[in-house]
């Protein structure tokens, strides 16, 4: 407990950032809802407000927590924390930053669906987030975070900012090639790798949701139980 309150103060400003910006992006939102609403007179509403607090938090975290492994892997190694003490501290803090994070924007979510009830009666609500804030959710959402973390953090700590750029411009090339990539689907979608992609999907698509959520889990584990295994002689790279 004493080395997860060490990690909290070590990161402690990038708690509050997290925590700053989840109020900034939920006050954007609910005034730029106001705006459309009073301008384009909708008579439907959505939580814009939650869903900023989530989204913009969730890509902040997943970037930062990448460096922050780094930082404090150095920091702890260098102050002479032992490995196999240190990396479960780590990403115990991350588990705890991103569940955190999760409760935030639940009390968000709560806080705006009084403000849609009271501010605008009699407006249908067209994407209620209710649904995502379910504890099977937030677990599995937080292992992922923590699994990204482990798996990049170590490629970080390993190449340094070759595998920083790599991910970057990976990233990039998501972002930018999502049209292209659905133009390509739709012009081969009937060639044989698509159709075996298809079966594959097929194969997924048959589990449950629980089936669903404890195969994301394992494989979480599975990638920072790796990602542990090759930093067990990783040297500080100050």
């Amino acid at each position: 407990m004493r080395e997860i309150k060490k990690q909290i103060y070590l990161r402690w400003d990038e708690f509050i950032s997290l925590f700053c910006l989840e109020i900034g992006f939920f006050l954007f939102g609910e005034i730029m809802l106001a705006i459309v609403i009073r301008i384009a007179h909708e008579n439907e509403v959505f939580e814009l407000g939650t869903l900023l607090a989530i989204v913009v938090p969730f890509f902040m975290d997943l970037f930062v927590s990448i460096s922050s492994l780094a930082s404090c892997f150095n920091y702890g190694i260098s102050m002479c924390d032992t490995r196999k003490r240190l990396l479960p501290v780590i990403l115990a803090t991350t588990f705890l930053e991103c569940f955190g994070v999760s409760m935030i924007a639940w009390l968000f979510h709560g806080l705006e669906s009084w403000i849609l009830r009271v501010f605008y009666p009699g407006m249908r609500n067209e994407l209620s987030l209710s649904p995502l804030f379910q504890w099977k959710y937030i677990l599995v959402a937080c292992i992922v975070l923590v699994a990204i973390q482990a798996l990049f953090g170590m490629l970080f700590l390993r190449f340094g900012k070759i595998a920083l750029w790599s991910i970057w411009a990976i990233w990039m090339i998501l972002c930018l090639g999502s049209t292209r990539l659905a133009d390509f689907i739709k012009e081969y979608k009937d060639s044989v790798q698509m159709q075996a992609i298809r079966d594959i999907c097929g194969v997924f698509s048959g589990l449950t949701e629980t089936g669903l959520l404890v195969g994301i889990s394992g494989i979480c584990v599975l990638i920072i139980l790796l990602s542990c295994f090759f930093l067990r002689k990783q040297q500080v790279t100050l």
